[in-house]
């Protein structure tokens, strides 16, 4: 009879980490936030739950937002938050305020010349 070999020793509490960035992110790109989260809880970087915490705020999805940046400790983006829920509850509240993306001011006077008279005459 051949002898069997000795079995893998393993310690008690060993973990193996296994890197959830990826499932992150696949679910970021389709703006499923509440499955973001949960694969975010098995284990990511502070960076994927910051990347996890502001793309659910640009959606407005401001429950999940909360729950990435409590676990950052951001302290300053909980204050946000509390703000822009506060608006929320107001009446005349509008969401596309939150949404809107700041076009820049379109420049009045196309001509590139500062000169306002095309024609300028040399004599004063």
């Amino acid at each position: 009879m051949l002898p069997l070999p000795l079995p893998l020793t393993l310690t008690p509490n060993q973990t193996v980490d296994v890197p959830q960035s990826a499932s992150l992110y696949r679910y970021l790109d389709q703006k499923d936030f509440a499955a973001a989260h949960r694969v975010a809880c098995l284990g990511v970087t502070d960076e994927d739950w910051r990347q996890l915490a502001e793309e659910a705020l640009k959606s407005l999805d401001l429950g999940t937002a909360r729950k990435a940046f409590v676990r950052l400790k951001d302290t300053k983006f909980l204050e946000l938050l509390g703000r822009i829920e506060a608006e929320r509850r107001q009446p005349s509240h509008d969401d596309k305020v939150l949404l809107a993306n700041p076009s820049p001011t379109p420049n009045p006077n196309p001509n590139p010349n500062p000169n306002p008279n095309p024609n300028p005459s040399p004599w004063p």
